[in-house]
């Protein structure tokens, strides 16, 4: 605003110098006219009209001066008026944003709402009934968050006290567990033990009855019976003891060693109108525990003469390529074997009806895993073929 009055003061001294020179040039031609149309004087006399000029020009600046300090102390008097007018409004905005400051530093804390009378400025006002929402909004939220936190503490506490007390009946129940499990295994291997001896003394007394007197059909159903049972004990017992003992490997001639085996089932075959029919190649050495080979051998003829077709045959057979040492079991079926896997996991058996453990393939499965014997099991509803790989090694050539 100063400025633009400067420039008005500028403008007005610029035209007024204007208005000045033009009038001067006027004044000087119609001087001069006059004189020589009245006197006759000479054009090129010497008039001297200067000075009156002069005299207009030093009017004309007192005049000039005069009214740009008017116009200057108009121009200060509105200024300081708009400055007084701006400072009012300045602090009257500066006020009510105060005043809103003020008002959100407290409902930070408390439910509290704005007076509308508090404010000055109508464009404020209008902002009042927002604001109240606004804070009624959060307030309204935070007292809903603040339920919802209790009732979230209430239910962690709860939850926390339930799953403590589970804890403890978890310890409980684990202990339990753990006491009857202690038991059950004190209870196995005393039984073991316990069987073991009259085991041997029935086995004895077999053999010396059919050296007294001739063997009938009764005598072979028991001799049967009894080796299965014989099985099962060192079935029993290897679990027991697989974990506690180290089974040291030696030297045998796996084909004597099979020879043997099938001496011993085959009263059991026989007992249950089966034949075992081998076909073993001779002098096949392998590097192997002998227990462990022989609880293979016997799950592998037990199982054998108890699934096989109804008196029918059991192949047996024995060779040797340049890798593998090959053994195989070869039964008809009675049915198809649906899930091969299953069958070496323990307390599984394809026919239910037929009474056992379950474990014997299992044994099976650890010592093949133990030893890298690949397993093959192929069967129909014609055959069923179980094959083992004992990988050749330098010990074995």
């Amino acid at each position: 605003m100063f400025l633009l009055v400067l420039l008005f003061v500028v403008l007005l001294i610029y035209e007024e110098y204007n208005d000045f020179d033009r009038e001067a040039k006027v004044l000087r031609s119609n001087y001069i006219t006059t004189l020589q149309h009245e006197q006759n004087i000479s054009i090129n006399k010497n008039i001297d009209i200067e000075a009156e000029i002069a005299q207009k020009k030093q009017e004309l600046k007192k005049r000039l001066i005069k009214l740009m300090m008017e116009i200057l102390s108009l121009g200060v008097i509105i200024f300081g008026f708009a400055l007084i007018w701006a400072w009012i409004v300045h602090y009257i905005i500066t006020k009510q944003v105060s005043t809103f400051q003020d008002f959100f530093a407290r409902a930070a804390k408390e439910h509290i709402l704005i007076d509308e009378n508090e404010m000055m400025l109508s464009e404020f006002k209008s902002m009042v009934g927002n604001v109240n929402s606004m804070v009624d909004e959060i307030h309204r939220r935070k007292n809903k968050l603040k339920d919802i936190n209790v009732l979230l503490e209430k239910k962690v506490k709860q939850k926390t006290k339930d799953l403590s007390e589970k804890n403890i009946l978890l310890e409980q129940a684990k202990s339990y567990s753990e006491s009857l499990v202690k038991a059950q295994d004190s209870f196995i291997k005393h039984s073991i033990h316990e069987i073991n001896t009259p085991l041997a003394v029935i086995l004895m007394h077999l053999d010396i009855y059919k050296m007294k007197y001739d063997e009938n059909e009764y005598i072979s159903k028991v001799e049967a019976a009894t080796k299965m049972i014989a099985t099962i004990y060192d079935d029993l017992t290897y679990m027991v003891k697989r974990d506690r003992m180290e089974y040291k490997k030696e030297w045998l001639d796996m084909s004597d060693f099979l020879y043997q085996r099938i001496d011993f089932f085959s009263e059991i075959a026989k007992a249950n109108n089966r034949a075992i029919i081998s076909s073993i190649q001779n002098d096949v050495m392998i590097y192997f525990n002998p227990l462990e080979l022989q609880r293979l051998i016997d799950n592998n003829l037990s199982n054998a003469i108890k699934y096989a077709k109804k008196e029918s045959d059991i192949k047996v057979l024995l060779h040797q390529d340049q890798d593998n040492i090959i053994l195989e079991f070869i039964t008809v079926s009675q049915k198809k074997i649906e899930d091969v896997e299953k069958i070496f996991y323990p307390f599984h058996r394809e026919e239910s009806s037929q009474l056992g453990l379950g474990l014997g393939l299992e044994i099976v499965r650890l010592i093949c895993d133990k030893e890298s014997i690949k397993i093959v099991v192929d069967s129909t509803d014609i055959a069923t073929k179980f094959a083992y790989y004992f990988l050749r090694t330098k010990e074995d050539e």
